[in-house]
């Protein structure tokens, strides 16, 4: 994920940090070691989700379509710069953040003033299980 460039920033740190020390470990065994710290690192990214600037929470997305049939994220992104004035089309970027995301409301990011946090926390999520030494991916 930290490597994707629609990855919130908050995100991409906490998985660079993660796998900054795992980068330490010359082998499996050393490897697995590290799982203390790494989800003590975890934590500590969870807990500070609630306090991260939302500029730290933009999502970049390419977009495909303009027309979303489903309520999403993307959906209220298109819609946000619409009532910004700014003319959206198929293949552009946008920069939004997801205001909730279960009605699918999302602020450009110039805009932005709060954020879904437990949406936010699962992106965290997804990033800590690619990193994780106790998921398969890790263990190699």
């Amino acid at each position: 994920m930290a490597r994707r460039g629609d990855c919130p920033a908050y995100v991409q740190r906490f998985q660079q940090e993660a796998l900054t020390l795992m980068g330490r470990a010359r082998s499996v065994a050393e490897l697995l070691t590290l799982s203390p710290a790494l989800r003590t690192l975890y934590g500590t990214y969870c807990d500070g989700l609630a306090s991260a600037p939302v500029e730290d929470l933009v999502i970049s997305r390419r977009i495909s379509t303009v027309d979303y049939a489903r309520k999403c994220p993307e959906r209220g992104a298109v819609a946000a710069y619409g009532r910004a004035g700014v003319p959206v089309a198929p293949g552009m970027t946008i920069r939004y953040v997801v205001r909730d995301a279960r009605a699918g409301l999302a602020d450009c990011a110039w805009e932005a003033a709060h954020a879904d946090r437990l949406y936010y926390r699962r992106i965290l999520a997804k990033a800590w299980g690619e990193v994780s030494c106790d998921s398969g991916v890790a263990r190699g």
